[in-house]
C-alpha cells in the first residue's frame, strides 16, 4: 500500500513542479531562449544558450518559462518524475518521509 501512496505523491509533486522553472527547462532571458543548467541558489541560476554556448549567471526573476508542450511535459513533469523515482521513491517506501527530508532536502514537501 505504501508503494501506491508514495507513487501518487511522486506524480503529484511532478505535476506541481511542471510549470515551475527547473534544471533542464527552457526559459526566456532578455528576449532569447536559454536552458537552465544549474540552480546555483535561491537568487541566481546558471543558464546556457545552446549546448556549447556561453554560460551566464542570472537573476531568476529575470527569466520566464518557455511554454511549449515539450518543455512542460518532458523537461518539467518527466524530469521531476525521474528525479523523485530515482532518488526518493525507494527511500520513502522503506522508511517513510521523515522530518529532516522535508526541511533539509528541499524536495517539495
Amino acid at each position: 500500500m505504501n508503494k501506491i501512496k508514495y507513487w501518487l505523491l511522486v506524480v503529484f509533486l511532478s505535476v506541481k513542479y511542471m510549470f515551475k522553472q527547473n534544471p533542464g527547462m527552457w526559459i526566456k532571458y532578455r528576449g532569447e531562449k536559454y536552458q537552465i543548467i544549474n540552480m546555483g541558489g535561491a537568487v541566481t541560476w546558471r543558464i546556457q544558450k545552446m549546448l556549447y554556448g556561453e554560460v551566464l549567471e542570472v537573476n531568476r526573476t529575470e527569466c520566464n518559462l518557455v511554454l511549449t508542450p515539450r518543455n512542460i511535459i518532458v523537461n518539467g513533469f518527466c524530469s521531476r518524475y525521474d528525479f523523485y523515482m530515482m532518488y526518493w521513491y525507494d527511500i520513502w517506501c522503506r522508511i517513510g518521509i521523515e522530518s529532516w527530508m522535508k526541511t533539509d532536502c528541499n524536495i517539495g514537501l
